[in-house]
């Protein structure tokens, strides 16, 4: 469940309420959507629709609407490393503190 999006012009992040899905960054003019991990890890799909990311964004459960919608239709790849744990901890307390303020 999302907790929080943030628009920047054309780049939208949302903040989930989820155990494994922690964020998801999309950029609507390359229609490209990075999604970050519990764990540190990040995949990152190509032309993904507008309509897809919605669906994705505004599901009870990202886990299951990665599969259906993002995964199910492109291809994605895992990016190299894991996120700094010092960006991972920072994540993290915000979606803590969105949380406690819901």
């Amino acid at each position: 469940m999302v907790l929080n999006e943030q628009q920047n012009e054309n780049i939208f992040i949302a903040y989930y309420d989820s155990s494994n899905i922690l964020m998801s960054k999309y950029i609507y003019d390359e229609k490209k959507l990075a999604i970050i991990f519990a764990k540190g890890h990040q995949y990152i799909y190509e032309n993904v629709l507008p309509y897809h990311y919605q669906r994705f964004k505004v599901s009870e459960s990202q886990g299951k609407a990665l599969k259906e919608f993002i995964a199910a239709n492109y291809k994605g790849f895992k990016a190299d490393g894991l996120l700094d744990k010092d960006v991972l901890d920072g994540v993290k307390k915000q979606i803590e503190d969105m949380k406690k303020n819901k």
